[in-house]
C-alpha cells in the first residue's frame, strides 16, 4: 500500500492511496525482477492503471477509497492526474443541496463490483451544477457511467456538540466532469 499525492489544475493536492499485489511490478516490468521499495522512492513519478475500490474499517466506522493497481511503473514522462472511469448502479437515494456560495451538489453513492472479495464496493461520488441538477432526478439502481478526478478533501467532523470537540478527516471521492444514465448511453451509440 501506498500513499501518492497528484495536483489539481488549481494547485490543491489530492492525496491518493494505491493497493497493489506483490506480482503487479513485476508483471508490469515483463518479468524483469526488481526491488520495489528501491525503484518507488519519494519523489518517483508512477504511471499506474487500476480500479477504484473501497474497504470499510468497522473499528472506526472510515471508509477507505483506494485504487487496485493492475500496472504500475517509474515513469519521469508520467503526467499528473488522477482520472477515474466508473459505471455502476446507484446505491441509495440522491442526496442534492447547495453549498454556501450557491454551488449545487448531488452526492451518490455507485456501487461497483469489489475485486478482492466479489461482494460490492460503494464509491462517494459528487456531481456539480447542472449534473448535480440532473443526477438528483435520477433514483436507486439507476445504472450509470462516469468521468471525473478521485479526489481527496479535509474537512472537520464535530465528535462532541457540547464540547465542541472537532476532530480533522480527510474525505475521499470522484468529483464527476462527466455523468449519464445507461440508457441514454445507449441511445448515443
Amino acid at each position: 500500500m501506498a500513499k501518492l499525492e497528484t495536483v489539481r489544475p488549481s494547485g490543491v493536492p489530492d492525496e491518493v492511496t494505491v493497493v497493489f499485489a506483490e506480482d503487479v511490478p513485476y508483471r508490469a516490468c515483463n518479468g524483469i525482477e526488481f526491488d520495489v521499495m528501491q525503484e518507488f522512492v519519494e519523489g518517483s513519478r508512477l504511471l499506474l492503471t487500476g480500479k477504484v475500490q473501497t474497504l470499510k474499517d468497522f473499528q472506526s466506522g472510515r471508509l477507505l477509497v483506494y485504487i487496485l493497481a493492475d500496472f504500475v511503473a517509474v515513469s519521469e514522462k508520467a503526467v499528473e492526474q488522477d482520472e477515474a472511469a466508473v459505471r455502476g448502479v446507484i446505491a441509495n437515494k440522491p442526496t442534492h443541496r447547495e453549498t454556501p456560495r450557491g454551488k449545487r451538489i448531488t452526492d451518490i453513492t455507485v456501487k461497483v463490483r469489489n475485486e478482492l472479495t466479489g461482494g460490492s464496493c460503494f464509491l462517494p461520488c459528487i456531481c456539480w451544477q447542472e449534473q448535480a441538477d440532473e443526477a438528483a432526478q435520477w433514483q436507486q439502481g439507476d445504472t450509470v457511467e462516469l468521468l471525473g478526478r478521485y479526489q481527496s478533501r479535509q474537512y472537520e467532523k464535530v465528535l462532541d456538540t457540547a464540547t465542541g470537540e472537532r476532530e480533522q478527516r480527510t474525505a475521499y471521492e470522484v468529483s464527476v466532469r462527466l455523468i449519464r444514465r445507461k440508457e441514454e448511453a445507449e441511445n448515443e451509440k
